[in-house]
């Protein structure tokens, strides 16, 4: 091979190699975003979570109105019915 060649291919060589560096921190960035995705996902799947909690017990809580306001209105009808 000729010298000059040889500097072609070094040529070469160093670009793919650059291109090669560009894309490899392109998929660094990648995975860092991913990273930053999957802990944001995590958040908010907690938030999810206590959302769900909260709203269990709003649930809850209208249940126990409901039947408060059912033994009331029974209480209200038994005392009417004996006047």
């Amino acid at each position: 091979m000729e010298q000059h060649e040889l500097y072609i291919d070094l040529r070469k060589t160093d670009l793919l190699i650059a291109e090669c560096r560009h894309q490899l921190e392109c998929q660094y960035r990648l995975i860092a975003s991913l990273k930053l995705q999957r802990a944001l996902a995590w958040r908010e799947k907690l938030q999810a979570r206590a959302m769900e909690k909260k709203i269990s017990a709003l649930c809850l809580h209208r249940d126990a109105l409901i039947r408060a306001a059912a033994a009331t209105q029974r209480h209200m009808a038994d005392g009417s019915a004996r006047e």
